[in-house]
């Protein structure tokens, strides 16, 4: 073969061409970042020597573009290589089984779709300044709920839900090309808000896919949009993967990783898509190693951060199977996992307590778990994105049917979440109806990694519980709030020691995450949490950038009792050393035991949240809350402590405070139990420090610690009629401290 003379540039660039056709070349990933490709690079970026796409190469070698791309839309919309989570052929069929089923969730949609086509239209203001169709101007909270376009699904489902259509293709697709025009214009949010960020556009591209296939069982889509979105595909697959080079701790980079991998899965007939698609799944794999520890707890311990990436590692596995793709043996396994966490973790109510950063905006039970996408309805403000908090009914019905587990489904729903219904076969709520339900056999539990233990009686709704944050997050503790050490605690059908979900948008979210709204103890009213940084996106989201470094001494797990010990350095730095020890007389009382030493002169505070009243005894504090359930704190009547009430960003709690020099200790008593029950119980300190005497009813405890230098070891003798009938040891060194479940 003689070539012509010709500047080495276009000659190497011929060649390289040659070898392409040839199949002996495959191009680097050349895909820009800044614009959709052209439709000349939109087929030069595809396999073009892959028999399934013939018909397009021959219809290019006639230089027909236009014939070209029918055929490939005709490829991508049919007889495909790969399986989405649904055939795109059975769209209406199921979508009329849907609605069949799931009224209530018709109805959500179709008003959700219709209130944002009226919010936000087709010719969107991509970034600030801008405003909405009602003239409201945007914050950066509008671009990120924009951006990760949550009401593509709901929208395109109005397609077929509406008996006359209602133009939710034509507004759909004139959408997304505004969004890529202003992108390309330089009109988009970029920056630390950027239209682009890998959680944002991850979102963003999932929904977007989960759209186009619901789409593709329309008549109505037609060729150039369908071409048109293999654009977008690519464009945001470019951007996704330059986000993607390394690994990154947290769920950000995660979002944008599962997206990147059901978006390239999808489409190998690109080898830039195969390419992505080994990286993403690389990462993706790595941060589930990394990120989800043997517990099974997701390692920011935020309840719903676990639960949003229960969702991400669901859907990997899920489109993995449909295609054969082969993950590690202990994905599986790990994945389980997070479910079992859930469980360990939560409250006879059968939900999770809030951990951590947890969303204020929060739908009901029902709606939320049957709602037509997985977070339920989206919230379609512009003042506010945040997720509404998913009920943990939602994921553990998931789990029940995926790993065919009747403990699961005693915490799920009694019928099969709607939230699913797409990524799952048309049978999934039948085979969930004929699943079995039984009760957990799970006692008191440490998640040792995780850091959470749980102290129960039981799974009926009178039981007893209390949750203690014993742990830090030792990589992104972003989530964190300033409560380490702090418990949350649960009797007789009420949280009677909360803590509190948040709002990033709301001012007082910085308050919330610190420790003045936390069941905890401070030195000189000093906070947990240090350092605010808020976050580049201005979304009102922020994190402390010192927190105090936990350390458990203790964890024992018994029939009778549980207890705890721990410490953390958050006062160091003025001279106090801080622990606390927690002792659980089942089904009786908690024993908080708050101890401080220092040299010098310093005041202390418990905090107990909720509302409560003082009584005319000294040191006893009464909350009655819904239903007659009450909540005594009492202090040893023989122990000096001041008691007050205070209220701070709006939640109530009662203080407990000493003053002193070397050490100081708070002896607390938590008294669940009912208004009409009149059990009398009382609290006193004997003549040796660190002994108490508790009488519950007939019931006579004595409690010594061993020693003032080490508060781990506590005696409780059982008395009747002044002498001792039992006696427990607890704490002691060379005791082996149990972090698995005691049935």
């Amino acid at each position: 073969m003689i070539l012509p003379r010709l500047p080495g540039i276009i000659l190497i660039l011929l060649m390289l061409g040659l070898f392409h056709a040839a199949g002996a070349y495959q191009k680097p990933d050349w895909i820009p970042r800044a614009r959709a490709v052209t439709d000349q690079e939109l087929f030069s970026s595809l396999d073009l020597t892959l028999p399934a796409l013939a018909e397009v190469q021959n219809a290019l070698k006639s230089s027909d573009t236009t014939n070209a791309l029918k055929a490939l839309a005709e490829y991508f919309g049919g007889h495909r290589s790969r399986v989405y989570f649904f055939d795109p052929s059975t769209v209406q069929e199921r979508v009329n089984t849907f609605a069949s089923e799931y009224p209530q969730q018709v109805r959500a949609i179709l008003a959700g779709a219709s209130r944002f086509k009226r919010t936000y239209g087709q010719d969107v203001d991509w970034q600030v300044p801008g405003k909405n169709l009602h003239g409201r101007p945007h914050t950066p909270n509008t671009v990120r709920l924009l951006a990760r376009q949550w009401y593509a699904e709901n929208i395109a489902l109005s397609h077929f839900l509406e008996d006359e259509k209602s133009g939710s293709i034509d507004f759909l697709m004139n959408h997304v090309k505004d969004f890529v025009a202003d992108y390309e214009a330089g009109k988009a949010e970029s920056g630390g808000n950027d239209i682009f960020e890998r959680f944002y556009a991850g979102h963003r591209a999932r929904n977007w896919l989960l759209m186009h296939h619901l789409l593709l069982g329309s008549p109505d889509y037609r060729w150039e949009d369908q071409t048109f979105m293999l654009k977008v595909f690519l464009l945001h697959g470019a951007r996704l993967v330059d986000q993607s080079r390394k690994f990154n701790w947290g769920n950000h980079q995660l979002h944008g990783l599962c997206a990147l991998y059901e978006m390239s899965l999808m489409y190998p007939e690109f080898p830039v898509m195969k390419e992505w698609n080994t990286q993403a799944l690389k990462l993706i794999l790595e941060h589930m190693e990394k990120e989800v520890p043997p517990d099974g707890f997701q390692f920011e311990r935020a309840s719903h951060y676990h639960k949003l990436d229960m969702i991400n590692y669901f859907r990997v596995y899920r489109i993995s199977e449909l295609n054969g793709v082969s993950l590690p043996g202990w994905y599986l396994s790990r994945f389980k996992k997070m479910f079992d966490a859930v469980a360990a973790l939560a409250m006879p109510t059968k939900s999770l307590p809030v951990l951590q950063d947890g969303q204020d905006a929060q739908q009901n039970r029902e709606n939320d778990v049957n709602a037509g996408t997985p977070f339920g309805l989206v919230q379609a403000y512009t003042d506010a994105a945040e997720f509404p908090e998913p009920q943990e009914a939602l994921f553990m019905s998931l789990g029940a049917f995926l790993f065919q587990e009747p403990q699961f489904k005693f915490f799920g729903s009694d019928r099969f979440p709607a939230a699913w219904y797409w990524f799952l076969d048309a049978d999934a709520a039948k085979r969930y109806a004929d699943l079995k339900t039984s009760s957990p056999a799970i006692g008191s539990v440490g998640l040792k990694e995780t850091g959470y233990y749980v102290m129960r009686t039981g799974w009926k709704t009178d039981d007893l519980y209390m949750l203690i944050d014993g742990g830090l997050a030792q990589y992104k503790p972003d989530h964190t709030h300033g409560g380490i050490l702090g418990v949350i605690l649960y009797a007789r059908g009420q949280v009677l020691l909360p803590t509190y979900h948040v709002r990033y948008s709301d001012p007082s979210y910085q308050i919330l995450k610190n420790s003045l709204v936390k069941n905890v103890a401070l030195a000189d009213t000093m906070l947990q949490g240090r350092y605010w940084r808020p976050n580049k996106a201005q979304t009102g989201f922020g994190i402390w950038l010192q927190l105090p470094k936990p350390v458990v001494h203790a964890w024992e797990a018994e029939p009778d009792y549980d207890y705890f010990r721990g410490s953390h350095n958050a006062f160091d730095s003025i001279g106090v050393k801080y622990s606390r020890s927690i002792l659980f007389i089942k089904p009786y009382y908690w024993l908080v035991l708050d101890d401080f030493d220092s040299p010098g002169l310093h005041s202390y505070q418990q905090i107990w949240q909720g509302d409560y009243r003082l009584t005319q005894e000294a040191g006893e504090a009464v909350q009655e809350g819904k239903s007659g359930v009450r909540l005594r704190i009492l202090q040893p009547s023989t122990d000096a402590a001041s008691m007050s009430l205070h209220t701070i960003a709006g939640k109530k709690a009662v203080w407990i405070e000493k003053d002193g020099k070397s050490r100081v200790s708070f002896a607390t008593l938590l008294v669940p139990g009912r208004v009409s029950e009149e059990i009398p119980v009382s609290f006193t300190a004997g003549n040796r420090p660190g002994s108490y005497t508790v009488t519950y009813a007939d019931r006579e405890d004595r409690i010594t610690r061993h020693s003032e230098d080490d508060a781990s070891e506590l005696t409780v003798e059982r008395m009747r009629e002044g002498k001792p009938v039992s006696a427990i040891t607890v704490g002691k060194r060379d005791k082996k401290s149990t972090t698995e479940e005691t049935e």
